[in-house]
């Protein structure tokens, strides 16, 4: 807070824009006050997974809360795959906890939103169970007097930011979603996933597995969209990660599928303005059609009276 304060009151910036980025910001009436970043290291002691899915759970049922034990679920056969719990709240958590940090550098320096956010995810160094996430972007503020409510964060570039703006559109927030889904895998599964089935077939319990976790993550960004107000999103990538895990219950194998997107909600603030640009009518109007009738001497058509300007 301390660099965030001298960095306000000297009246100097830093940004990680291009050339192109800050011009484009500048021509649609913003200006950079600063970098900012948000960061935090959670470390995943429990995914919630050692009954892998296959055994029914404490009681038969799973749970959130109660003694900070978080079971998969109820799942016999290990026939439906199910979310890891645990691991996909912990996640929540972590970007929860970035992203707050970073839209509060960006109100502490004057910013309205920050733009080309850029994010790094993965391992933490320092320990082997703990993962990072760390969000880095330009924090903007708008020169004119009309001012968003609250901070936004986007993934956009400054090009992309400053092409939606001009196009009547302008972000909500930066949406970061993540989940993790695991499958048992059957008698089934193993045999059309063995080298030894004579025909091509679908495994389809990997496709049920991936299926579920894709469709977690697009109906968790329409909600948080939604919850903003916005009128869509606007995906920057997606990442998906199939890989097996050792049966914790004995013998076999579990799938487990991790899924990620990163996207900018945005809304439309000018759609009946520009609804009028492209609906409204000609400048000039011909009142009356060519006449063709000539008169002795003429050897062209003869025009009738001069077109008058309309809505002018």
């Amino acid at each position: 807070m301390a660099r965030l304060a001298d960095l306000s009151s000297s009246g100097t910036y830093t940004s990680d824009l291009s050339v192109a980025e800050h011009n484009a910001i500048h021509s649609v009436g913003f200006r950079p006050v600063g970098q900012v970043m948000g960061a935090s290291v959670f470390n995943i002691s429990y995914s919630g997974s050692w009954r892998c899915g296959y055994m029914p759970t404490y009681g038969g049922y799973g749970y959130r809360g109660g003694y900070g034990m978080q079971q998969v679920g109820w799942n016999p056969g290990g026939v439906t795959p199910l979310e890891m719990a645990p691991l996909s709240d912990a996640l929540d958590t972590l970007r929860h906890q970035a992203l707050s940090r970073m839209l509060a550098e960006c109100t502490a320096l004057g910013g309205d939103g920050v733009v080309g956010v850029t994010v790094r995810f993965g391992r933490f160094a320092q320990q082997p169970y703990a993962i990072e996430l760390e969000l880095i972007g330009t924090a903007v503020r708008a020169t004119g007097d009309v001012r968003p409510r609250q901070p936004f964060g986007s993934d956009l570039s400054g090009e992309d930011f400053a092409k939606l703006v001009m196009h009547g559109w302008v972000p909500c927030g930066l949406l970061l979603v993540a989940t993790s889904w695991i499958r048992h895998d059957d008698w089934l599964t193993r045999s059309q996933e063995s080298q030894l089935t004579t025909s091509n077939v679908e495994i389809t319990g990997h496709s049920e597995l991936i299926h579920a976790g894709r469709h977690a993550v697009r109906q968790r960004l329409a909600t948080d969209a939604s919850r903003m107000g916005a009128d869509g999103v606007v995906v920057a990538n997606m990442t998906m990660n199939l890989h097996e895990k050792e049966c914790s219950n004995g013998g076999g194998q579990d799938h487990v599928v991790e899924v990620s997107a990163m996207g900018t909600a945005i809304a439309r603030f000018t759609s009946q303005r520009r609804a009028a640009r492209q609906h409204r009518s000609p400048a000039v109007l011909p009142l009356r059609p060519f006449s063709h009738s000539r008169s002795p001497g003429q050897t062209g058509p003869q025009r009738g009276p001069r077109p008058q300007a309309a809505g002018r």
